[in-house]
């Protein structure tokens, strides 16, 4: 790998050695790698599978393949697998990969264009030929631009049922519009309300009707999850799985639980990981598995890689952020935010977002939840696919920590 390799194509090939999520995700292209050292072992993962061997297995897989001393030797390997410079989201680097591979197409096509018109002293062939590159290059970056009637065959063809994703939350589902692809929903509450009780209940609802969502907590443990969603299929007391002491049938239940959890990718650790990294983990899981939903947990304990003014703009970032990469990947969204304590008598709304300015803008539909008394209380502030004003009242469990239903405020 020489030093002026671009470091995009380190980043992307360093992610696809040690990065499992973005390696099951991404097509390894070699002809998008310029530097020879990087594309010869791009070439060798892309057809063996010495990834599965490690460092150690590349290594071997070049030197099998007669290209382990043209890249430099093993050294090369270890220089891109441990001194490879950090990187925020992968993805963003992939993009940029297949943009200078382009850019060299473009560039070798207007070359053989003036070359051809050179020889035939015609203008006409050198536009042409430049005319055919310069299409091929915009084809390959260009977003199209639509027609009004390519937007009606859009919007007629895209059936409620094929975006509309069935989480089971029943009369609340149908006055926002539930969860959609391409679209956000964020729940604004304040502390203890539980906000990650509901993104559970959320995301066990939608693996009983079979869809593949994923779970991002960037404040609880992996094993208080664990204890969360196990506490909301078997009810059993959060204080007896903190304790891990269980009766007979606690125990039985326990291993039907564990019996029937499903095998699929479903959380993600974020704590101490960037917004950057956690988007870039987002769109492995959504590309590789076909996830689609993703509830992140919470926004505010969240930090960005890039710099910003300060902490307000920050946590704007990473709202944009997340609503960019999850409505990219083609899933819905679920973001759970903190918000300014409310006055006394007062209830939120979605300005009280705490430390955001941009979130529920960029949402789809914004919730608030809020103590009425004793219940709590969900109202959608916002829903641009369904109707504002709506109001709630969410069940409840006391020994398991869970909610246990929705239903309209009124009803019994």
């Amino acid at each position: 790998m020489s030093e002026d390799a671009p470091e995009s194509e380190a980043a992307v090939l360093h992610a696809y050695c040690t990065d499992s999520l973005f390696a099951a995700a991404y097509t390894l292209a070699p002809d998008q790698f310029a530097d020879r050292s990087l594309q010869a072992i791009a070439e060798v993962l892309a057809t063996t599978r010495a990834l599965l061997g490690g460092e150690a297995g590349i290594v071997g897989a070049l030197r099998d393949a007669g290209a382990l001393e043209r890249i430099g030797g093993p050294q090369t390997v270890f220089r891109l697998l441990h001194m490879t410079p950090a990187y925020g989201d992968v993805w963003l680097h992939a993009g940029v990969l297949a943009e200078l591979h382009t850019m060299r197409e473009l560039t070798h096509g207007l070359t053989v264009a003036v070359t051809e018109a050179q020889g035939s002293g015609s203008v006409a062939t050198l536009l042409a030929s430049a005319t055919a590159a310069l299409k091929l290059a915009q084809a390959a970056t260009q977003a199209p631009a639509l027609t009004v009637r390519d937007l009606f065959d859009a919007a007629l063809r895209a059936r409620g049922s094929d975006i509309r994703l069935d989480c089971g939350l029943g009369d609340l589902d149908l006055h926002t519009g539930g969860f959609r692809r391409g679209s956000v929903t964020v729940l604004g509450a304040e502390t203890s309300f539980g906000k990650t009780a509901f993104g559970f209940y959320v995301a066990n609802e939608a693996l009983k009707s079979g869809l593949k969502p994923v779970y991002v907590s960037c404040e609880d443990s992996t094993e208080m999850c664990g204890r969360r969603l196990l506490g909301l299929r078997t009810r059993i007391g959060a204080t007896a799985l903190r304790d891990q002491v269980f009766t007979a049938l606690e125990s039985h239940q326990l291993t039907q639980a564990h019996e029937a959890a499903e095998a699929h990718p479903f959380y993600v650790n974020g704590i101490e990981r960037s917004a950057e990294k956690i988007a870039s983990d987002i769109r492995s899981i959504c590309t590789a598995e076909g996830s689609e939903l993703v509830i992140f947990d919470y926004l505010q304990k969240t930090f960005a890689a890039t710099r910003t003014q300060d902490r307000r703009n920050e946590v704007s970032y990473i709202g944009r952020l997340l609503t960019d990469v999850i409505k990219t990947a083609g899933a819905a969204g679920l973001i759970l935010s903190q918000v300014a304590r409310p006055k006394e008598g007062t209830r939120p709304t979605m300005y009280s977002l705490k430390e955001s300015g941009d979130v529920e803008n960029g949402a789809e539909t914004v919730l608030m939840g809020y103590f009425a008394g004793p219940e709590r209380h969900i109202v959608v502030d916002k829903a641009k696919d369904g109707f504002r004003g709506g109001e709630f009242r969410l069940g409840w469990d006391h020994l398991s920590a869970c909610f246990t239903g929705i239903t309209p405020h009124g009803e019994d």
